[in-house]
């Protein structure tokens, strides 16, 4: 079992990327791996293989291995401790605490969702697009199988433009759920937070950095390393869009028709003000200089 995971902020192409290496036939596209713990458990959501959450082949299945190989397994509980290690002031402390006693059925948990997918999907490859630092600092630690990071990150301006948006959450079928609308100050303290955060996986073997807007303008150029990464050929001509099991996501989600558009122009920045395209463009342009 091999997890490819997806590292960066919201709105920055992680469901695209993930689209596009769950072509690959020996991978199963999961989404935000951790949101498991919350929206199964809620219940009124639709798995990425259009089926509600509980209803659909795997998601039970890997209920029900938590549930009959983990003694006292508590979701809820579970769900709280992971709110705890995915803020970023704990994020240098989770390989010490995942060493302590108390925590020790959290990590034995970990390690069996992860299998009961591998094994319940027949698949190897594993893409994970949480994104988040936290999560990816359990995966590392906890050292249980290959975790291939891949660190997508699209320049802020377009970042903060999407986040503008009043967007549809495309997996609640029966009521309107939306994406958050943040402000100027949250939008740029979480992506340089991530953008500090992530330069500790640089000088690992199993890192990429991936700009965005170099793969959409240039996907042929990164067409070896996708294969390099699910281990198996991907065809960019005839790109679907599989989402097997994902959990969360872009609206992209439901396109019902299966094709996949890999868009090659630049965001129109339309939802920002003229004071805000200015700012944002500074602090990226600040933050390419000193980090």
């Amino acid at each position: 079992m091999k997890i490819v995971y997806i590292a960066g902020d919201g709105r920055s192409g992680s469901t695209l990327l993930e689209s596009i290496l769950t072509n690959a036939d020996n991978t199963v596209g999961i989404g935000e791996g951790y949101r498991f713990w919350k929206r199964y458990y809620e219940g009124d959501t639709q798995c990425g293989c259009s089926k509600m959450i509980t209803e659909c082949e795997l998601w039970p299945y890997v209920h029900h291995e938590l549930v009959s190989k983990i003694e006292g397994y508590d979701a809820s509980d579970f769900w709280r401790r992971i709110q705890f290690l995915l803020q970023f002031k704990n994020a240098r402390r989770i390989p010490q605490v995942l060493k302590e006693e108390d925590w020790q059925p959290f990590a034995e948990t970990v390690k069996l969702f992860y299998q009961s997918i591998a094994d319940r999907s027949q698949k190897e490859v594993l893409i994970d697009s949480s994104k988040s630092i936290g999560w990816l600092q359990v995966l590392l630690a906890l050292d249980f199988c290959e975790v291939t990071v891949l660190h997508l990150e699209r320049k802020l301006p377009a970042v903060a433009n999407s986040w503008k948006k009043k967007v549809k959450l495309p997996e609640y079928p029966t009521k309107n759920v939306y994406m958050p609308v943040k402000g100027n100050w949250e939008i740029t303290k979480n992506w340089l937070k991530i953008k500090y955060f992530m330069r500790r996986f640089r000088h690992q073997t199993s890192y990429t950095f991936i700009p965005y807007e170099s793969f959409i303008y240039q996907p042929e150029a990164w067409k070896d390393p996708l294969e390099l990464w699910c281990g198996s050929k991907i065809d960019l001509e005839k790109l679907t869009i599989p989402f097997n099991h994902a959990i969360g996501g872009n609206p992209m989600r439901s396109n019902t028709n299966g094709a996949l558009k890999i868009r090659k122009e630049a965001p129109s920045l339309n939802e920002l003000s003229g004071v805000e395209k200015i700012y944002f463009k500074f602090v990226y342009s600040f933050a390419k200089l000193f980090l």
